[in-house]
């Protein structure tokens, strides 16, 4: 199963809130997976239909919870995009206009006689509760959460302006932004950062996702740091042997030549040092002295064998890019 499908399943999961919260979801979930039948002889039906079985039975404790309704739910399987299984949720004449009433889409009078006022839920959504609600039946009729694996991306698609509306209202009381994108005829609200999706989340009941995402995110951010501080040190090595290369270069010239005889035994001992020696560190330097030095000795003595160098000898030195005090960085 995919991230978003276990993210919905945790959602399907929740126990139902207060009856105004149960409207909100239900409304939410009307506008995504709902329609309306009209018939003949002023008969009108409800149904509801999702592709998944879990929003199925949420639908279901959703209509029991708020109004008490029998429902019947049947399987269909569409011969297109491989026999798809669909959950069919139908209410009969009389379960439809309880529900449609409760939506605020239907007037029913003493008689019994009755009309429809809107085609889409009109609930409020004021209080905090209620718009968490709605927002967790938007996001299991219209949404979808990508992996965190492959990037932060959730959206809700919206194929109405009134639930555009409603659905903007609900996510900008919690201080998220509204993104938009059009996609054909419809318009999609989506959050791309982490801790927006979090927050949304979070405020839907999806604690075991946010768990996920947060793990995940974590990993992501060692793996990160790991990832360039190696590429760091690869880096500061290379720099380190191209440095020491160059180093032996000029050291070899100064050997061959008249000039080596010249130096002080110091700068001469230091010198057949790291020749015998081209990767050691300062401190393994000092050690293989006949008078073992501490590090900043051969540091110092390294300095002016690198001067001597460039005073000496400045055509054998003319390729040297500044190697006094390279050997600072090496790892002792």
């Amino acid at each position: 199963m995919s991230f978003s499908s276990d993210c919905k399943g945790e959602l399907c999961r929740l126990t139902l809130g207060k009856p105004c919260c149960i409207v909100a979801e239900l409304a939410a979930l009307y506008i995504t997976l709902g329609s309306l039948h009209l018939q003949g002889q002023n008969q009108l039906t409800v149904q509801f239909t999702a592709l998944n079985a879990a929003i199925s039975r949420r639908m279901i404790l959703l209509l029991r919870g708020a109004l008490n309704l029998t429902t019947n739910v049947h399987m269909v399987t569409s011969k297109r995009f491989g026999g798809r299984k669909q959950y069919v949720i139908t209410l009969d004449q009389a379960e439809s206009q309880r529900l449609l009433s409760r939506l605020s889409m239907l007037d029913i009078e003493r008689g019994g006689s009755y009309w429809v006022t809107a085609m889409y839920p009109k609930i409020m959504v004021n209080r905090s509760c209620c718009a968490r609600s709605f927002l967790r039946g938007a996001m299991l009729g219209a949404g979808h959460i990508s992996s965190p694996d492959a990037g932060y991306h959730l959206d809700i698609t919206a194929a109405s302006k009134e639930f555009l509306a409603i659905l903007s209202k609900c996510v900008k009381r919690f201080g998220l932004p509204v993104q938009q994108s059009k996609r054909k005829d419809t318009t999609l609200l989506f959050l791309t950062k982490a801790e927006q999706i979090i927050t949304l989340l979070t405020l839907m009941g999806a604690h075991q996702a946010v768990i996920h995402m947060e793990d995940r995110r974590v990993r992501r951010e060692v793996i990160g740091k790991v990832n360039r501080a190696v590429n760091c040190d690869s880096a500061n090595l290379k720099k380190q042997m191209k440095a020491s290369e160059r180093q032996m270069e000029q050291i070899r010239i100064l050997m061959a030549g008249k000039a080596f005889q010249s130096m002080p035994p110091s700068l001469q001992d230091i010198a057949k040092v790291r020749i015998n020696a081209p990767y050691a560190t300062l401190s393994e330097l000092g050690l293989m002295l006949t008078t073992p030095i501490g590090k900043s000795g051969v540091n110092h003595r390294m300095r002016k064998l690198m001067q001597y160098i460039k005073t000496n000898l400045p055509v054998a030195s003319s390729c040297l890019n500044d190697l006094t005090g390279k050997e600072k960085s090496d790892n002792d």
